[in-house]
């Protein structure tokens, strides 16, 4: 199996695009592009061959003549894609001049595709663009973005709220869908910590709205420390700057502070969903690194967690008293957040188990390596239909089966099993490889229970049926991708 893994624009070792290529080479022939500003040759080490494409972006100019700059970049990458031996087409963006054609190349030549969505597209793409032209562009991108989620087989979300918003926009779509956040690359001991309020970054976000909060928070005795960009953005802010550092040096610094601030604006659009349902490393990695967060609260996919879990403060940064109250009260109760993320830290880091469950759902669409594909269903005497089913059950019991699917035929599915409980130390995942014929009981051919073995999946008189003994009162979420033979 050869997957062909474009990165687009980004960087080489770009965090979540490296991520895939290291751990899909592993077990795959990956050839991988990326992008560089010098010249480079391709290269091949290992089981991952190099692909450089270079690009000259204008330092100034508009969103629109910038766009025109990418079309060699575009024109080169469409050519590798028509060109190129692979079976699994890995998107890590579209292609901003022509969206849509990398997609339509490779169905055309039978191809499969993941499309990995790192941001929410619609908005994101030229996302300076405001009143009706930012508006038509906005309806323009919702049906391409449609159209690039109809022809992936695959498409891997940064937050389940992209992904629900998404969806809900989008309507039915033929391909699967999933989600896997940016993950912290490691994890550090707990440091000394400074009282300090450190603010992360390679892209320079506007702070208009968080710089009376850090003024008042800089005369409460805190320092303000910038760590990766520095810009006229922050001229009227006290604040030492470091520049970008090593990820290893960059997690010791930010292990060091008090807190890590991620509260901007990306766009003038407070709205602007991009940013709402954002999950960036910067989160991932002050967790990891043992910092408790500051979040904006109107970053809804984080404030949920740093809310469920204890990791930190959520704030509106246009109201600075109560803002200010909240993070002294925070800082006054320290030792029981850090407890907190000493408890949850594992949680946003990428390890072997996640690099596992990530190769599986690779190879439960495409059938890379030698997990279970569908089988027990013959295609010689009839007709099979593929489907995708999503069931959410809530105050679930515990030690009690529910139905989630009935059928009167032969057939053959994949079950992913997600439990959300209040408490989050009993949430429970599972996926299942599970098949058979109406009438009696199976149970499945694969299964994989990575935090607890309280998921069980069954069929039984031509029920599917699934339950939990983790605890009482969750959400239970069953997505079921399944053949039937009639």
């Amino acid at each position: 199996m050869r997957i062909l893994i474009i990165g687009y624009t980004h960087d080489k070792y770009d965090t979540r695009v490296f991520r895939t290529v290291e751990a899909l080479s592993k077990v795959s022939k990956v050839i991988y592009q990326y992008l560089t500003y010098t010249d480079e040759s391709p290269y091949e080490e290992g089981n991952i061959r190099y692909f450089p494409t270079k690009c000259y972006n204008r330092d100034k100019g508009s969103s629109l003549m910038k766009l025109i700059d990418r079309r060699p970049l575009d024109k080169e990458i469409c050519e590798l894609i028509a060109n190129e031996e692979y079976d699994v087409l890995y998107m890590h963006h579209f292609l901003a001049t022509v969206p849509l054609k990398p997609f339509k190349i490779a169905k055309k030549m039978g191809k499969k595709i993941v499309y990995d969505i790192h941001e929410y597209h619609p908005e994101n793409f030229l996302g300076t663009l405001t009143g009706l032209l930012g508006y038509l562009k906005v309806e323009m991108m919702q049906r391409i973005f449609k159209k690039q989620l109809e022809l992936s087989d695959l498409s891997i979300f940064v937050s389940e709220e992209m992904r629900n918003d998404v969806l809900q926009k989008a309507g039915t779509i033929k391909g699967r869908t999933c989600t896997i956040p940016n993950y912290a690359l490691k994890k550090v001991n707990f440091n000394k910590k400074k009282k300090e309020i450190v603010y992360v970054g390679k892209i320079t976000r506007r702070i208009e709205d968080e710089k009376n909060l850090i003024t008042s928070l800089v005369d409460h005795g805190f320092s303000f420390r910038i760590i990766g960009m520095d810009s006229s953005e922050f001229a009227d802010i006290p604040r030492t700057y470091t520049p970008f550092l090593p990820y290893e040096e960059m997690m010791e610094e930010i292990s060091k502070a008090s807190f890590s601030l991620i509260s901007y604006n990306t766009v003038e659009n407070r709205k602007y969903k991009n940013d709402i349902f954002a999950l960036p490393n910067k989160f991932f990695d002050s967790i990891a690194a043992g910092t408790p967060v500051i979040v904006k609260e109107s970053f809804v996919s984080m404030a949920k967690q740093v809310r469920d879990l204890g990791l930190g403060v959520v704030i509106n940064p246009l109201n600075v008293e109560e803002s200010m109250q909240k993070i002294l009260d925070a800082y006054n109760n320290y030792d029981t957040i850090l407890k907190n993320i000493e408890t949850h830290q594992d949680e946003f880091v990428w390890n072997q188990s996640r690099e596992e469950e990530f190769i599986r759902k690779i190879e439960e669409i495409f059938g890379t390596m030698s997990t279970p594909q569908f089988t027990g269903v013959g295609i010689s005497d009839g007709t099979i239909s593929q489907q995708e089913t999503i069931t959410t059950l809530t105050s679930v019991e515990s030690d009690t089966w529910y139905d989630v699917l009935t059928v009167s035929s032969s057939f053959s599915a994949i079950v992913e099993v997600n439990y959300k409980d209040s408490a989050p130390s009993y949430d429970r995942t599972c996926i299942a490889h599970i098949g058979g014929y109406n009438g009696g009981t199976c149970t499945p051919t694969y299964i994989s229970r990575p935090n607890g073995n309280d998921i069980e999946v069954r069929l039984d008189s031509g029920k599917l049926q699934v339950k939990q003994t983790a605890h009482s009162g969750g959400i239970m979420t069953i997505i079921v991708n399944y053949i039937i033979h009639s």
